[in-house]
């Protein structure tokens, strides 16, 4: 599937990693949010729904009401929420987050601070149908209640309500493609724009060719399996798999570890934790292992992210997807095939969406799940914009907050400024390349 930008905390072999997984069993229950009538109704409770992360932790928490379908006179309504986390500095723009997936939330999360200083006003959102703004059923909410445009309707009432006029748009995965709608809906229709987009892992348009989704995937596994010593090669290419753990199971945790690329050089997560499986590995070793693995084969699944997801993904970002890869003679075999039947019938193209403000790329040049070529459309497209765009080599999904947090903090301020970036880009350890277009270029 289109994977998202999850939590993931793995202590085994000392790594604590932010990756694409979703948690593992201990995640605390899906958060709700305010119950959304499906008639008009005149007020709305501010205070969210029970077992909600906004009634755990309201502090800063914000509810407006929104229409389910903002273009239809007499819209029924729903509770919108969002929340803000003080910057320190009063100068310094607010920076608005849109999460990936699509169908992940970002409320219930805590500030982290290397990926945003603190000195940023930052406000974390939760897509409609989702997280705190879930409704009580799955099924509760219409199909055409899920669109990216409605999606980025609600975000610039954010801008709205607020009075924002200093304000950057920062999206991971389909938050990027959400951001792009935003910006270039907030143009459109005469609403203060953001000063810049701030991309990671990043969407220029739809997923077309039959298996282009799980392509990445394939190409990096095989060049890490390829790299493996015969010895623990061997074992993934046999039957039964090792570590008593199933087809699936290893599909599940090799996806997971390829989204993290390389975080401790000079391996990338997926070959380092796998060389656990050689004969000198102690039992320790291979106990972690298995542990890692079982840990995101078992991760939960949201059932209100999944609803939004597919109703998101297969309307407008691929043409066929896969909830699953499993580890088959070797591969990695997409399984649980959906968007067949669903049309694309509102495909998602940068293109489509111009939009005139500074935007700033991170694309980590191994990346799975948004290949670097998603990266490159965005910019190629993206014509009437001034464009700098850092290739993080050997990175993967999640560059900005597993490789890049050194430099994090100059880099900020160079997007800030509106110059300088190229500059701040080379204070990072990490090795990269940047692309720069003006304008009209």
């Amino acid at each position: 599937m289109i994977h998202a930008s999850k939590i993931v905390v793995l202590t085994m072999l000392g790594l604590f990693i932010m990756g694409c997984s979703d948690t593992s069993e201990s995640e605390p229950e899906p958060e709700r949010a305010p119950n959304a009538e499906l008639l008009p109704a005149p007020t709305r409770p501010v205070a969210p729904a029970l077992q909600s992360a906004c009634l755990t932790a309201p502090e800063g928490v914000m509810t407006i009401e929104r229409p389910m379908f903002p273009e239809r006179a007499g819209s029924p309504t729903f509770g919108y929420s969002f929340k803000i986390f003080p910057g320190t500095d009063p100068a310094a723009p607010t920076v608005i987050f849109l999460p990936g997936g699509p169908g992940e939330a970002s409320i219930a999360a805590e500030r982290d601070e290397s990926l945003v200083p603190p000195s940023y006003t930052l406000i974390l959102t939760d897509p409609r149908g989702v997280g705190c703004n879930a409704p009580e059923s799955v099924d509760q909410y219409p199909s055409e209640f899920y669109e990216t445009e409605w999606c980025a309707d609600d975000v610039l009432a954010i801008v709205e309500t607020l009075g924002l006029d200093n304000y950057m748009l920062y999206g991971i995965s389909y938050g990027t493609a959400l951001a792009t709608v935003t910006a270039s809906r907030a143009e459109a229709q005469g609403i203060t724009p953001p000063t810049a987009l701030v991309l990671e892992g990043v969407l220029g348009r739809v997923f077309a060719a039959n298996d282009e989704v799980e392509a990445a995937f394939q190409s990096e596994w095989r060049l890490v399996r390829d790299r493996l010593p015969e010895a623990v090669r061997l074992q993934l290419l046999a039957t039964p798999l090792p570590l008593g753990l199933s087809a699936a199971e290893w599909g599940a945790g090799i996806t997971t570890m390829l989204s993290l690329g390389t975080v401790q050089p000079p391996l990338p997560v997926a070959e380092s934790l796998l060389l656990s499986l050689a004969p000198e590995a102690t039992a320790e070793e291979q106990q972690t292992l298995h542990d890692t693995v079982v840990a995101l084969a078992e991760s939960s699944i949201d059932e209100f992210g999944l609803r939004l997801h597919r109703e998101i993904a297969c309307h407008e970002l691929t043409e066929t997807n896969f909830g699953t890869l499993a580890l088959e003679g070797g591969e990695l075999v997409p399984t649980d095939l959906y968007c067949t039947s669903e049309p694309l019938d509102r495909p998602y193209a940068a293109r489509r969406w111009p939009v005139s403000v500074p935007i700033y790329y991170f694309s980590g040049s191994d990346d799975p799940n948004t290949p670097s070529w998603q990266a490159q459309v965005h910019y190629d497209a993206e014509v009437g914009a001034k464009r700098e765009l850092v290739s993080i080599i050997a990175a993967g999904h999640n560059p900005v907050g597993l490789n890049l947090t050194d430099c994090a903090p100059a880099l900020w301020e160079a997007m800030r400024a509106g110059t300088g970036f190229a500059e701040a880009v080379g204070t990072c350890a990490w090795p990269t390349q940047v692309s720069v277009a003006a304008a009209g270029e």
